[in-house]
């Protein structure tokens, strides 16, 4: 008898061929739909010696899924891993047993009205963003098949009015993911929370960093030697999904002004913290956020750091983004302008001038130094590594 079993996320069939050898096929189900797995094996076993390949019809989307995000991660497109969650969560249970050829734009609609009613893992219904999202998967994956010639054409060509309009679940949330200048001082310079911890806020609230880029920052990208403000290269940034440091985001490499107050953070943190910490001087390929026991730092990490240093100081709970939301609300409340700004945190507008485009050093600093934030009473509050008291830094 054969039987079903679990890799990653998802079912595999285990059965024995005509030849008497055992073999494991993908279904291309994800875990949660057993009882189409278990019809799938009782249809496998009573075909055995058909072809290798029991558990999936050729030609249907089950069968072209797995085949996709092959493809998609031999290119090393970055969103792989969420192209995957949107076929096991959304995609597939609906589509599987469809032929490529068979699923049509009408089909399709109703499965975006059915999301939007869909219970999400939070409470309530799944938001318009994973349902544009899961649509968005499901679009690539089928123009991939156009461009593979496995169909004709693409049937995923719902107009602007057949998708939810990209709006926040919880209206207003957004205005207040953000941190106040009182709150990001605290949390750059109260002495309840540990050196390292207090370093990475620095980094993510005065530089604009996403965690990833600030995780894989080294020594080496920071050339303090530039005036008027210091210099962070911004070109490498870690995945948590893949484990490793890979580019960035966008693929594009950005230069960073370093704050004052970053500045005297980082001076601190190399010459007194991250030697105490690390046993050693640090050199120039060594991460700023150094990691025992992985190669970088995870952002889920962070954010535990993040919920434990709001709960100690009594402020209210945000996210890791919120600190990158922070930098380009207070940049541009202090005079900088917004097109400036986004030069900084993110990739420059794709236009044809914008490629022709390099806007002074000095201009981009004149965007970071009028942010009015700084390091409260330094001299009381040194950069050492203190761990009494507080759950050592994972």
């Amino acid at each position: 008898m054969g039987s079903i079993f679990k890799k990653r996320d998802w079912l595999y069939l285990r059965v024995k061929g005509a030849d008497g050898k055992w073999r494991n096929v993908a279904t291309g189900l994800p875990v949660g739909q057993e009882k189409r797995a278990e019809k799938m094996l009782r249809e496998a076993e009573a075909a055995i010696g058909a072809r290798v390949e029991l558990g999936v019809q050729e030609g249907t989307i089950a069968a072209w899924a797995p085949q996709w995000i092959k493809l998609r991660a031999a290119k090393g497109v970055a969103m792989v891993k969420d192209d995957e969650r949107n076929l096991r969560l959304y995609v597939l249970p609906a589509f599987a047993e469809l032929k490529l050829d068979d699923l049509r734009t009408r089909q399709i609609r109703r499965w975006v009205e059915g999301l939007g009613q869909q219970k999400s893992a939070m409470g309530g219904t799944l938001s318009p963003r994973t349902v544009r999202s899961a649509y968005g998967t499901l679009r690539q994956m089928m123009a991939d098949a156009a461009r593979e010639e496995l169909i004709d054409r693409s049937p995923c060509d719902l107009g602007r009015g057949d998708l939810p309009k990209l709006k926040d679940k919880v209206a207003g949330w957004r205005q207040g993911a953000v941190f106040s200048r009182d709150e990001l001082e605290r949390l750059i310079s109260d002495d309840r929370i540990n050196d390292l911890r207090r370093v990475s806020y620095a980094l993510l609230g005065l530089a604009g960093l996403r965690w990833g880029e600030a995780a894989a920052l080294t020594w080496r990208a920071y050339e303090s030697e530039y005036e008027p403000l210091g210099r962070l290269t911004i070109s490498v940034a870690a995945s948590d999904r893949k484990g490793e440091i890979a580019e960035t985001k966008t693929g594009a490499t950005r230069l960073v002004p370093v704050h004052p107050a970053l500045a005297a953070v980082l001076a601190q943190w190399k010459l007194g913290g991250w030697q105490r910490l690390m046993g050693r001087p640090a050199k120039p390929d060594d991460l700023i956020l150094p990691a025992a026991k992985r190669a970088t730092r995870r952002g889920a990490h962070a954010l535990q750091w993040l919920y434990e240093d709001c709960d100690r100081l009594g402020l209210r709970r945000r996210r890791i983004h919120d600190f990158r939301r922070t930098f380009v609300t207070l940049a541009q409340a202090d005079g900088a302008a917004p097109g400036v700004v986004r030069w900084i945190t993110h990739t420059p507008p794709g236009d044809s001038v914008s490629l022709y485009t390099s806007l002074p050093w000095a201009t981009l600093c004149g965007a970071v130094s009028p942010i009015r934030v700084e390091i409260r009473d330094p001299a009381c509050s040194p950069l050492a590594p203190r761990f009494g008291g507080q759950k050592k830094t994972p």
